[in-house]
């Protein structure tokens, strides 16, 4: 009975160790501002969503690839795009309620505490996946888009 309660407790400290998730204190790359930018689309169907933009001052994708973005309790990819403000890191989450918005079974809890206006970055750097926090998410007015077209060219 003792051997299965040790077996236990050192099975749940193996669990939470590989779940853990450090975070960085410095990355190889630098980020401007980040703002968040809520959007709908007017066409029908009606769409809408929250964008979290972060501007890219300085990106060697030899030496860093950027992932996912975890914030608001919810992680999605991280697209870079050419924009009038130059380059940037665009994660899009949809809405609450839309159909791209639904949460597999197997998906494992939010890894990080987190304010309104914070989020964590992933990235991988010399083959390692690693973690660095955001700080200052300021928040933008909303904007509409007559179509999902004009959203995208964005």
């Amino acid at each position: 009975m003792r051997n299965g309660i040790v077996i236990i407790l050192l099975g749940l400290l193996v669990f939470n160790c590989a779940v853990k998730k450090n975070l960085e204190t410095s990355a190889p790359f630098k980020l401007g501002e980040p703002f968040g930018q809520k959007w709908l689309v007017e066409e029908s169907p009606k769409k809408e969503g929250y964008d979290v933009i972060i501007p890219i001052l300085s990106l060697d994708e030899d030496d860093a690839v950027l992932h996912n973005l975890y914030h608001q309790g919810e992680m999605t990819n991280i697209e870079i795009e050419l924009r009038e403000i130059g380059m940037v890191a665009v994660a899009e989450f949809p809405s609450k309620g839309s159909p791209e918005k639904v949460q597999q079974p197997n998906e494992e809890p939010f890894p990080f505490l987190l304010g309104e206006a914070e989020a964590v970055l992933s990235y991988l750097h010399n083959d390692k996946v690693r973690y660095i926090k955001i700080n200052g998410i300021r928040q933008n007015p909303i904007v509409a888009y007559p179509s999902l077209v004009a959203k995208r060219g964005n």
